[in-house]
């Protein structure tokens, strides 16, 4: 598939988090946890709100222009 040039590469932060995950770029963002389950799915956004789920490893999908990048994501 196509591949981030560096301009469109993606931050993501803090990680691990408390509360907030920020990302450069206005994505849509989905957050599973390990079973599959969705438990965040939120469009165009640069910032997700964390703070309501339960600490653990989640797995964050994000699709940016058509581009999809998974991220193992901490919540404290």
């Amino acid at each position: 598939g196509p591949v981030l040039s560096r301009e469109e590469s993606l931050v993501i932060y803090p990680n691990p988090t408390l509360s907030k995950i920020n990302i450069n770029k206005n994505v849509n963002a989905v957050i599973y946890n390990n079973l599959g389950d969705v438990i965040i799915s939120q469009n165009n956004v640069s910032v997700l709100d964390v703070s309501k789920i339960s600490p653990g490893a989640y797995i964050l999908r994000i699709d940016y222009k058509g581009k999809i990048v998974y991220k193992k994501i901490i919540k404290k």
